[in-house]
């Protein structure tokens, strides 16, 4: 019995070794546990913090989106503005030249009625009938030249007033434009 005994003291004595080696290991677990936690605790805010990040991140990016839609908008308008200025300028360059050229051949006319008319009545033997002469009158005389700016406003009735605001709108333009060149 004896021997029993021993055996069953050994036995226990090693149940014990086991049980002091079991307890400092769960102490080590429940340390470490504690350390996850903490860690879990960090990694946690770091995931809401990345979290706000994106969400800001979209707003933002909504928001720069959004202006530089508004922008694009903005400069197609304008854009759209200046191409139909540009063919508003380009017709009434077109009507001023036509005008101009109207204006021109009528005092052209004009000037060769009152040349052919008054030299004949001054030397009748001197009037041409050559047709160089008369297709191609004197381009040199002072009379004949392309009105200004204000004498084409004024000459022209048939002229609307939105064509001449316009005009009148255009030279402002330039002048201004020579002017900023100049400075």
């Amino acid at each position: 019995m004896i021997f029993v005994d021993i055996i069953i003291a050994i036995l226990l004595v090693i149940t014990i070794a086991f049980c002091l080696k079991l307890n400092r290991k769960i102490i080590e677990l429940q340390k470490s546990k504690k350390d996850l936690a903490v860690l879990f605790k960090y990694f946690d805010n770091a995931t809401k913090r990345a979290e706000e990040g994106i969400e800001s991140l979209k707003y933002t990016t909504h928001k720069a989106t959004a202006s530089i839609d508004n922008k694009i908008n903005e400069a197609k308008m304008i854009l759209d503005d200046l191409l139909q200025m540009r063919e508003q300028f380009e017709r009434i360059i077109e009507d001023v030249k036509q005008a101009s050229s109207e204006t021109r051949q009528a005092n052209i006319n004009n000037n060769i009625g009152r040349t052919v008319h008054s030299n004949f009545f001054q030397n009748p033997s001197r009037i041409s009938t050559h047709p160089a002469t008369i297709n191609n009158p004197v381009i040199n005389n002072p009379i004949i030249r392309t009105p200004s700016n204000d004498e084409f406003a004024t000459s022209n009735s048939s002229m609307s007033d939105s064509k001449k605001n316009a005009i009148t709108e255009l030279l402002n333009k330039i002048s201004e434009i020579q002017k900023k060149t100049n400075n």
